[in-house]
C-alpha cells in the first residue's frame, strides 16, 4: 500500500516541471534530453513539507540562524543549521544527463562546482568523482574554467533558474543574498534558454551539446514548504578561440528550422 501511495505522489507532480514545449524554438528542441520525475525529489519535497510544520525546528534555526549571522555567511549559517536546503538533480539524474557508462568510477575524476552555495546539490555529484571542489561564481573564473575544460578536453555543466515574474511577486520567500542574477530576454522557457545559449554562452566560447529541463527546488517554512522554480541544466564544450566565429554565425543562421523529437512521451516511464 505504501508502494502505491508513493506512486502516486510521483505521478501528481507537476508535468510542466521536466517537459517543454514542441513548437519553440526547434534547433534547442533536437539537443534536449528530457529528465523524468523520480523518487529522489520526492524524498526532498516531503522532507522539506516534515521540516516547515516542525514549530521546534523553525524556532530553533531562526533563533541560531540570527546569533550565527553576526559570525558568518548566510551560506555558511544555512550550511551548519541544514536550513534553505536545495535540490535540483539527484545522483541517478545526473548519471543520465552525462551518460556515464555502466563501468564509470570516481577514481582519479574531479569536478568543480561553480556558485555552490552551501554544497547541498554538490554532494549529489560525489558517486562519480573522487575529488569534488566546490566555490563562488565570478566572470574571471568562467574564463579560467573555459581554458581548463579546453586544456583537459572536460565538458562544462551548468544550471540557471528562471524565476517566474508574477509568482516572485506573490511569494512569502526572501530574498536570496547569495544569488546573482543574469538579464535574460525571452517570453517563454524555451526562449529564454535559446536567448542564454546564443547570446551569452557562444560568444563566452562555450556550445551546448544538450541540455535538460528540471524544477530547483528549495527547502522553505510554515508558509511554503518548498520553492520551486524553472531550471535548465546544459552540458557544454568549450570552443577554440577559431570556433568561437564559426558558432556564433551557425547559431545566427539556424533560425527556427524545422525538426522534430522522438524524446517527447518518455517521460511516464522508468520510475528511478
Amino acid at each position: 500500500m505504501g508502494a502505491d501511495l508513493r506512486s502516486a505522489k510521483l505521478r501528481d507532480m507537476p508535468r510542466w516541471w521536466y517537459s517543454i514545449e514542441k513548437g519553440e524554438c526547434q534547433f534547442m528542441h533536437r539537443l534536449f534530453k528530457p529528465s523524468r520525475r523520480n523518487y529522489a525529489t520526492l524524498d526532498f519535497i516531503e522532507e522539506s513539507s516534515s521540516r516547515a510544520c516542525d514549530s521546534g525546528i523553525q524556532l530553533t534555526r531562526n533563533f541560531c540562524g540570527y546569533i550565527l549571522s553576526f559570525f558568518l555567511p548566510e551560506t555558511c549559517v544555512d550550511g551548519l543549521l541544514g536550513r534553505s536546503r536545495a535540490f535540483l538533480l539527484s545522483s541517478s539524474q545526473f548519471s543520465d544527463f552525462l551518460a556515464l557508462e555502466a563501468d564509470h568510477t570516481r577514481e582519479g575524476k574531479s569536478v568543480l562546482d561553480l556558485g555552490a552555495g552551501d554544497g547541498s546539490i554538490t554532494k549529489k555529484m560525489e558517486p562519480f568523482f573522487e575529488n569534488v571542489y566546490a566555490t563562488e561564481t565570478s566572470q574571471k573564473l568562467l574564463e579560467d574554467i573555459r581554458k581548463v575544460a579546453l586544456q583537459f578536453l572536460c565538458p562544462v555543466v551548468i544550471s540557471i533558474a528562471f524565476p517566474d515574474p508574477e509568482r516572485e511577486s506573490r511569494s512569502t520567500r526572501p530574498p536570496d543574498s547569495n544569488n546573482s542574477s543574469l538579464k535574460i530576454f525571452g517570453e517563454t522557457f524555451e526562449e529564454k534558454v535559446e536567448w542564454l545559449t546564443t547570446k551569452e554562452l557562444a560568444p563566452a566560447g562555450f556550445e551546448v551539446t544538450s541540455w535538460t529541463k528540471v524544477p530547483y527546488l528549495k527547502e522553505g517554512d510554515s508558509d511554503d514548504y518548498f520553492y520551486d522554480t524553472e531550471s535548465a541544466v546544459l552540458l557544454l564544450r568549450a570552443l577554440q578561440e577559431n570556433e568561437i566565429d564559426a558558432c556564433n554565425d551557425r547559431y545566427f543562421a539556424i533560425g527556427t528550422g524545422d525538426s522534430s523529437d522522438e524524446n517527447s512521451e518518455d517521460e511516464e516511464k522508468n520510475f528511478e
